[in-house]
């Protein structure tokens, strides 16, 4: 409120079982306006990208929506939410306990999970890689980290899934391809 702030980030508490962590983050308030509020998380990386750390004005909302029905929809969306933001406030308070569960959707990596992963990444990729340079590296990155979680999680597949998830996974061929130079690089 004394801001005036269209979302502003806190510091959080990670509950485990049993124990309580305290993340570290930067100590001091800050407010960030305009590009620069995106920047701020993707290029930076002074934030995470995560929704449950921030407070939003309800007028974000009014055009952009969660993906129903996949996972990772915070990585879907609040890029959308900070480009969107006039103004970001950062406050180093610890203000959000968030309860990290083994069996969350988030940690088991099922086909569904592993191809909602590439399909937010490619999508960021799609909507950030042409705004400069920085964000074309990192949403590559991000791409290519995608892929890397695809195989390192997908012999524990079923061959079902696997056969479900063929598009994405010639989706992601084609991408690597395309890209090859550059990954090398």
């Amino acid at each position: 409120e004394t801001t005036s702030a269209d979302i502003v980030a806190c510091r959080f508490f990670q509950e485990y079982v049993g124990k309580t962590v305290k993340p570290r983050g930067i100590d001091s308030e800050f407010i960030v306006e305009g590009s620069d509020i995106l920047s701020t998380m993707i290029i930076d990386r002074k934030m995470t990208e995560d929704v449950w750390n921030k407070f939003y004005k309800a007028s974000l909302f009014e055009t952009i929506r969660y993906p129903e029905g996949r996972i990772f929809e915070d990585k879907a969306t609040t890029y959308k939410l900070l480009q969107k933001a006039t103004a970001l406030a950062y406050t180093p308070s610890y203000l959000i306990h968030y309860r990290n569960r083994a069996n969350s959707l988030s940690n088991i990596h099922s086909m569904k999970s592993l191809v909602d992963y590439w399909v937010v990444y490619r999508e960021r990729y799609d909507a950030l890689s042409s705004i400069s340079e920085p964000y074309h590296r990192v949403a590559l990155s991000e791409c290519i980290g995608a892929v890397s979680r695809m195989w390192r999680w997908y012999a524990g597949c079923t061959e079902e899934e696997k056969k479900e998830a063929q598009k994405y996974l010639d989706e992601m061929q084609r991408f690597v391809e395309v890209h090859r130079n550059e990954v090398l690089s």
